[in-house]
């Protein structure tokens, strides 16, 4: 458990601001903003065209972040991450996934040598600044808090940050495979970095009712599957933004095939085009859980831009379910059946 100090106070009148950012082919992004006072990235990703994460941070004139998660090593969680890294600060929290490391890379003969040098500029970044920010490895029992004080009020409002993957027994599990392979001289064990993916669920509360986000990245299946019943019921029921995970794919179904998901306010899908994503059927099925909430993808008008951006705006004080409201840039929209 981590505990920021000397957070800037808060206005009563300050709105949280989630931005779910995607791309054409692929891609995601999501910026967690309370103006420039508090501020969060998970993943990040770039076109030769577009970056519109660092777009979103130039709007709001970010000069730090509270905290980034790198949640895995895939391409389209990572490319432009480098680029963010001027910002950090000795009290920036950098999430990262427990049991993955720089070898995975160059280990992996498929990925992109413009990939294989993003991923050894976050590492050796990492490695070369180990005082400049505080790191987190995360695993299914990692959380950090921060606490605001917040004009007018006497209680402070805490915002707390807890992944529910990867999980420890994946990564023991892969880093055992590793080890045998090394004494039997046999070609390392292809690890997936889905696998490791860092899954999040964000706590924001100042009254009694609290805002709660689930993250999932590409949490896909194989996690699902091993993660304790209990993790699964807290982590994915009731949440009033919940990212589909893994682009919509059914390598993610058993989310809904376990009937973890009863009910959300709003739930959001990046697309991957190349393996035809997200999946229409499996939205159409996450739409029917909940007639009322609202479905959205980064990918649901045609193509007409390279990008889509959804964007959740939320009161931080007297918050109450009906008081979200969402805006859409460039392909983003609400799913239609």
């Amino acid at each position: 458990m981590f505990q920021e100090s000397k957070t800037p106070i808060l206005d009563k009148n300050d709105q949280l601001e989630v931005y779910v950012v995607g791309y054409e082919n692929a891609g995601e992004s999501i910026i967690i903003s309370i103006k420039n006072k508090f501020v969060g990235v998970i993943d990040c990703y770039k076109t030769d065209r577009f970056f519109q994460t660092v777009e979103i941070l130039n709007s709001l004139e970010v000069t730090h972040f509270d905290f980034i998660c790198w949640s895995h090593t895939d391409e389209d969680h990572t490319k432009g991450l480098s680029e963010l890294l001027g910002n950090v600060k000795s009290s920036t929290h950098f999430i990262q996934p427990s049991g993955i490391t720089f070898k995975e890379i160059k280990g992996e003969t498929k990925t992109a040598k413009e990939h294989k040098s993003e991923c050894e500029h976050i590492f050796t970044f990492l490695e070369e600044n180990k005082v400049k920010c505080q790191q987190v490895h995360a695993n299914e029992f990692t959380s950090l808090s921060y606490s605001f004080n917040v004009s007018g009020s006497s209680e402070p409002l805490t915002i707390t940050i807890e992944s529910f993957a990867p999980i420890g027994e994946i990564s023991k599990r892969f880093s055992k495979r590793s080890i045998m392979d090394i004494l039997s001289r046999k070609e390392k064990t292809r690890d997936k970095p889905n696998y490791h993916s860092v899954g999040l669920k964000i706590i924001v509360k100042h009254t009694a009712i609290p805002i709660t986000i689930c993250l999932t990245s590409d949490l896909d299946n194989y996690t699902i599957r091993r993660m304790h019943p209990m993790a699964l019921k807290k982590n994915f029921t009731d949440n009033v933004i919940f990212k589909i995970p893994h682009h919509g794919s059914l390598n993610s179904n058993l989310l809904l095939e376990n009937n973890l998901i009863h009910t959300f306010e709003h739930a959001v899908s990046t697309s991957y085009k190349i393996s035809n994503l997200p999946n229409r059927k499996l939205l159409s099925d996450y739409k029917n859980i909940y007639q009322n909430g609202t479905l959205s993808t980064t990918c649901e008008k045609n193509n007409q831009e390279e990008f889509g951006i959804v964007k959740y705006n939320m009161p931080l004080i007297n918050f109450d379910r009906n008081s979200i409201t969402v805006d859409y840039f460039g392909d983003a929209g609400e799913f239609n059946y």
